[in-house]
């Protein structure tokens, strides 16, 4: 199990050099690896790449299933312009938070993201925001947008407004082949106790886990390959012997 504490900065679930050179590496260990509860400031996406198999106490599942493999889209309001806020308030205090996903504005990035209104609806947007104190105000879209200075690019040809957001998507920190380790270790940490002394199976018990464990795996593969645009799509049928 992976500790809360940190190795020269790094906490220790996020860190490969540990779980994977050393304790893999150097000492061979093949067992599975755990966080802590928790995780501490661990991030779960790069808790799995670093060695971590299972990331308790399951909290944040989207961080490994949506934002490690792709990129997490911002979302926008009821206005199309400019990305949903959410609000929280704590004893007459207002907070806020922007659903801006995965996409960090810089006024230099390589990404954009453009969203197309008609002028009239751009004109009237507002949003609902905490000021310096906490309490509520409603502010237009267009301050909003002004504010951000440089990254964002405004167009309007007298019935349509165009905004242009740059930035970059954050980078991705998962692999496919991580969460296939992680499922054929899980497996095998079940399969093995339960077909060996459970069944009385001995090693044939141990083969049909590992064996059972590979295929999950296998399908999980297939399934990333062929359901994801930017993949090479694995079909049978073009297969020779």
């Amino acid at each position: 199990m992976s500790s809360y504490n940190r190795n020269n900065g790094v906490p220790a679930g996020d860190d490969y050099d540990l779980l994977t050179d050393v304790l893999r590496g150097e000492w061979g260990f093949e067992g599975l690896v755990m966080t802590d509860w928790g995780g501490g400031a661990s991030t779960p996406s790069i808790s799995m790449h670093a060695g971590n198999d299972l990331i308790m106490a399951g909290k944040y599942v989207e961080d490994i299933t949506v934002r490690a493999f792709a990129d997490e889209e911002p979302v926008f309001g009821e206005d199309g312009i400019y990305p949903k806020i959410v609000l929280k308030e704590r004893k007459g205090v207002y907070t806020a938070t922007e659903k801006w996903g995965e996409f960090v504005l810089n006024a230099k990035g390589e990404d954009s993201i453009t969203r197309s209104v008609p002028t009239e609806v751009f004109q009237r947007a507002v949003c609902e925001v905490p000021d310096e104190s906490g309490a509520l105000v409603t502010v237009p879209v267009k301050k909003m947008l002004d504010e951000l200075g440089d990254c964002v690019l405004l167009d309007d040809n007298g019935e349509t407004t165009t905004v242009i957001y740059r930035g970059y998507y954050k980078k991705n920190n998962i692999t496919l082949g991580d969460l296939q380790r992680s499922v054929i270790r899980i497996l095998n940490m079940i399969l093995d106790p339960l077909l060996i002394f459970g069944f009385g199976m001995g090693i044939s018990g141990a083969a049909i886990a590992t064996m059972a464990s590979q295929m999950v795996s296998f399908g999980i593969l297939l399934y990333q390959c062929n359901c994801h645009g930017d993949c090479i799509k694995i079909q049978f049928s073009c297969f020779r012997p």
